[in-house]
């Protein structure tokens, strides 16, 4: 279904005056999942990194795992901004 919605908006589907609002909707609903997603990805990783007892390179991997994720969240909320729609709560 996420991939339905982005798709209809890069394709094009917004050129119809009276759908614009729905559709912008849709698309700002999508991009919050991903965020959403995102979000629970950074507390896992933060979480699997704090009870990382083996190797510095597993800790390595997992805080570098949760600064992608903070990366791709704030892409996205620069995204979903122009819409003029409620945005999730970035994680620090």
């Amino acid at each position: 279904m996420l991939r339905k919605q982005l798709n209809k908006y890069w394709h094009g589907s917004l050129n119809n005056k009276r759908n614009q609002n729905k559709d912008k909707k849709e698309l700002a609903e999508a991009w919050n999942d991903l965020v959403r997603i995102n979000n629970e990805r950074i507390t896992g990783y933060e979480k699997a990194a704090d009870q990382n007892k083996t190797s510095d390179s597993e800790l390595q991997f997992f805080l570098k795992m949760a600064q992608d994720s903070r990366t791709y969240v704030k892409e996205l909320n620069e995204k979903i901004i122009p819409l003029e729609v409620r945005r999730p709560k970035i994680l620090p």
